[in-house]
């Protein structure tokens, strides 16, 4: 019996490569690829309000709000991840050229629900932002530099 992997691991550089020249998004939990299925209307239509909101509220500050046609990079002990969160809220964005983002101040992530099988497929929604260090209240503060809420 062969002890082979099923798939092989992919490098980070690999992956941004590989993702700037396909058509359909794919998430990277350190280095395993997925490919990601496609939203109900109903998603989608909670998504765009979370998105729209924020960028109504945030209109002229510093902090930008993204969909989710924007990369996050996890960067964990174990390896580095990247996701497509529906929504978030940057306030200190990577260069121009870079195609992902670090430092979210703010994740929105729409749970929809998921058939057992493409659960059983792709690691555990749970555990998509594990270990994330997410910034407490005063550096949110420090860094959102005159958000008026």
């Amino acid at each position: 019996m062969s002890t082979a992997p099923l798939f092989q691991l992919i490098s980070v550089r690999d992956y941004l490569v590989g993702e700037g020249q396909v058509k359909h998004q794919h998430e990277n939990v350190e280095g395993a690829v997925y490919l990601m299925a496609g939203a109900t209307n109903a998603h989608n239509r909670i998504a765009k309000n979370a998105t729209g909101s924020l960028y109504y509220k945030l209109r002229g500050q510093r902090c930008q709000v993204f969909n989710s046609d924007a990369k996050l990079r996890v960067r964990l002990s174990r390896g580095t991840r990247f996701y497509y969160p529906d929504t978030m809220v940057i306030c200190q964005p990577n260069p121009p050229n870079e195609t992902f983002h670090d430092a979210p101040i703010v994740i929105i992530e729409v749970i929809s629900v998921i058939p057992l099988p493409e659960i059983e497929s792709k690691p555990a929604l749970a555990e998509l932002y594990e270990n994330v260090e997410f910034p407490t209240p005063d550096q949110i503060r420090e860094q959102k530099d005159g958000y008026d809420s």
